[in-house]
């Protein structure tokens, strides 16, 4: 908002790129994650009693359709102030109204043919389309040209989510292969999963994404 008031757009664009790009190293990491071990982490926490392997697979299916839309709600979220710091507020209010529409849409034309995966997809695909929808009205309102991109840029970080999901699938599928995948295993696979992909995360990231880990590294300091 300060540089939109200085009308420095150039500077608002440069300042939302950055910020969605740390954004995504942190959200794509948590999708990924999520997603590959979702059934482990169902079963760890809920599969007992009358919630068995049938009822855990269901909903680590759900757990993964909503996963994927992590990144773009967030994407979602920064888009959003981007627009307010432009002075439109009016936009993402229209956008969201639109949105609760194709939402509603796509859960009824999904959850017969994929059930409950098919509400998680629903909203993972809503989530997609809005931040589509946004980028597309913030650039408009920033008077960017068609070669400035706002996720210039984001290469090293699907690098590092990319290295990170081989690793995180091969420690994985491997004590699934040595140990089985009945419900005591749970606790190891993520473990294992999570201690192997944070790992290679907190390796990587800082050196692929400088800029971008220097960002979350002033947020955290700041928490502290």
């Amino acid at each position: 908002a300060r540089l939109m008031a200085r009308k420095d757009r150039q500077g608002v664009a440069s300042t939302a790129g950055l910020a969605l790009r740390s954004n995504l190293l942190i959200a794509l990491p948590a999708a990924v994650g999520l997603a590959l071990l979702a059934h482990p982490i169902v079963s760890l926490l809920f599969e007992r009693g009358q919630f068995g392997p049938t009822s855990a697979t269901i909903t680590a299916g759900a757990l993964a359709g909503y996963a994927l839309g992590i990144p773009f709600a967030g994407t979602v979220m920064l888009l959003t102030r981007a627009c307010y710091a432009t002075g439109d507020v009016k936009f993402p209010v229209r956008v969201g109204l639109s949105m609760v529409l194709v939402n509603l849409a796509l859960d009824l034309a999904l959850v017969g043919p994929l059930g409950e995966l098919g509400l998680a997809c629903a909203t993972s695909i809503t989530a997609i389309l809005t931040a589509a929808w946004l980028m597309v009205g913030v650039r408009q309102r920033l008077e960017l040209r068609p070669d400035e991109r706002l996720l210039t840029g984001l290469a090293p970080s699907l690098l590092v989510v990319a290295l990170m999901a081989a690793v995180v699938l091969v420690v994985d599928q491997g004590l699934v292969s040595w140990l089985g995948d009945a419900r005591d295993v749970a606790l190891w696979r993520v473990l294992a999963g999570t201690v192997s992909g944070m790992g290679l995360f907190v390796a990587l990231a800082p050196r692929l994404c400088p800029k971008e880990w220097h960002e979350l590294s002033a947020v955290w300091r700041k928490g502290d």
